[in-house]
């Protein structure tokens, strides 16, 4: 809002893709981290995390991929296209909890 303030320009078509993927990849990084630290230990830390990091990043690559076929034709694509990621990314979020719990509960401790 600073630089609309200072300049009078703002992409809100470019700030809105920055926000979704922002906060998909926010979400991406707990929902691939937990569940292989929970199986794989605490020691493989580092390798886990960039394994998450290449998740994250395709997983949006990979979404963008396929939405592209089939909102070739369709208006407001672009929103749709958002509204998807974000989806998507929470329900992987919500089932990665899920497995996190049911990993934990077999866990000998």
């Amino acid at each position: 809002m600073l630089f609309h303030l200072a300049t009078g320009a703002l992409n809100l078509e470019r700030m809105s893709y920055g926000f979704v993927f922002g906060w998909g990849f926010a979400l991406s990084m707990p929902t691939f981290i937990i569940p292989l630290v929970l199986t794989l230990g605490t020691d493989k830390t580092e390798p886990i995390m960039v394994v998450s990091i290449i998740a994250g990043l395709g997983l949006f690559i990979g979404c963008s991929a396929i939405m592209t076929l089939f909102l070739v034709d369709v208006a407001n694509a672009d929103l749709i296209f958002r509204l998807s990621y974000m989806a998507f990314s929470i329900v992987l979020f919500i089932l990665s909890y899920l497995l996190s719990c049911r990993i934990y509960k077999k866990k000998e401790l």
